[in-house]
């Protein structure tokens, strides 16, 4: 008797909780889509009611008047919220974000954790990628010097993180490629019509004042010739004119010259973005201002012959091991007695003299101990077979360490090797 009456206290409890579940909310939850699905006719921005979530298929379902059994849409696809009150809020500070997305202009642009530079890295974008914009950090941050922000975004693959603006192009779906009906920015126009703006690369050069001026030109850049309607790129990869009709501005804020593939975004008074089109493929190139170029080129140039006049008035320097080296003015040099160093370093037709050349520099962590970089051009050798060192000038004489050519990128000597040759060559009077 008692296990009977322990049987139905137990159905009835059973049952009680049934009912109670029938009587609540059949939903999990309510989601806020971020990207538009045409197929199933579900609106980007909008809040739908969740009524299931698998993590074994990664979906949510989400209800829908074409389908009893709901739509299943990934889970990346939705801002999830347990209470309808909380989505709905979220849907309407979304409104600002739901048409703007991004293109990358630079290859393994990062994607990280949180709004920060040093947070984890969590994926490496590809140069022109497209990116959705989903949210942004409230703080402005200056990063390479560039005031900017930190934006959220997710990829097409489901990867979502924030990713800093220097290097996105952002736009408008429903703006892009609309001519704007409002007055033409003259302003911003003429800033970038009465500069010159060159490669990004060049500003890292000014920054660390190591200026290649086999790269640091004042003919690479993008220049503008407006009473002949024509805009000339020339940058190392390729040349090109862009003759065009006239100029709009779309509501994006960016300049299109008609008649070409060309548009400019003026980002601010010293960097701009060049998008266009060459040879069927598409471009976006980030150039940067930069005032008194020829006096930095001038600068360099000074830098250069004071250490040359240093290798001059060392006039001869010797090595019992490596011979000896005078050298002369005009930059050129003689060598002899070198055998030891033949074929490993100098190549085995070099004559005895050449020129020197100070094209190349030390990496910032190697300035404390090194004045920079000379480099042998040996006569009798095709193309001048370049014989590099790191050197150290003084009163007794010069200390030079081979550098191989394969360890100098883009004319700088990252580090010095692990067991290098060192010359210790004593000045005439030692």
């Amino acid at each position: 008797m008692r296990s009977i009456s322990r049987y139905i206290s137990i159905t009835f409890i059973i049952l009680a909780v049934s009912v109670f579940s029938s009587c609540g909310s059949k939903y999990i939850g309510y989601g806020v889509l971020y990207i538009e699905d045409t197929e199933n006719n579900l609106t980007a921005g909008t809040v739908y009611s969740v009524m299931q979530e698998s993590e074994i298929r990664d979906v949510y379902t989400i209800a829908s008047d074409e389908s009893s059994a709901g739509i299943d849409v990934a889970r990346y696809m939705l801002s999830f919220h347990e209470k309808e009150t909380d989505a709905a809020a979220y849907a309407e500070d979304y409104t600002q974000w739901v048409d703007l997305y991004a293109v990358t202009v630079l290859n393994g642009l990062s994607i990280r954790e949180e709004a920060d530079g040093s947070s984890e890295r969590i994926y490496k974008l590809r140069k022109g990628q497209t990116v959705k914009i989903i949210g942004r950090d409230s703080k402005m941050v200056n990063i390479a010097d560039h005031d900017g922000y930190w934006y959220v975004v997710l990829t097409e693959d489901g990867v979502s993180g924030y990713c800093f603006d220097k290097n996105l192009r952002i736009f408008d779906t429903k703006e892009a490629g609309a001519a704007s009906s409002n007055v033409l920015d003259t302003d911003t126009l003429s800033q970038f019509l009465d500069k010159v703006y060159r490669p990004e690369f060049f500003q890292d050069m000014v920054r660390d004042n190591m200026l290649n001026l086999n790269r640091f030109k004042t003919t690479r850049g993008i220049f503008s010739f407006p009473e002949e309607k024509k805009i000339l790129l020339n940058i190392a990869e390729h040349q090109i004119s862009f003759d065009y009709t006239n100029i709009v501005q779309n509501s994006s804020g960016r300049f299109i010259f008609e008649g070409s593939s060309l548009q400019i975004e003026v980002r601010s008074e010293k960097r701009i973005a060049v998008y266009y089109n060459y040879e069927n493929k598409e471009y976006a190139e980030v150039m940067i201002y930069i005032e008194n170029m020829d006096e930095l080129i001038e600068a360099e140039l000074e830098r250069r012959d004071l250490l040359f006049e240093q290798f001059e008035n060392l006039d001869t320097v010797s090595s019992t091991a490596y011979g000896r080296i005078s050298f002369d003015p005009e930059r050129s040099f003689s060598w002899d007695n070198y055998k030891r160093l033949v074929p490993n370093v100098i190549p085995e037709t070099a004559s005895e003299t050449g020129r020197i050349s100070l094209g190349y520099f030390p990496a910032p962590q190697l300035r404390n101990e090194y004045d920079g970089v000379v480099s042998f051009s040996f006569d009798n050798v095709p193309g001048g077979g370049l014989v590099n060192f790191l050197f150290t000038l003084s009163d007794l004489g010069v200390k030079l360490v081979y550098v191989p050519q394969s360890d100098i990128n883009k004319g700088v000597v990252e580090q010095e090797s692990s067991s290098p040759l060192v010359l210790f060559m004593s000045g005439a009077g030692e």
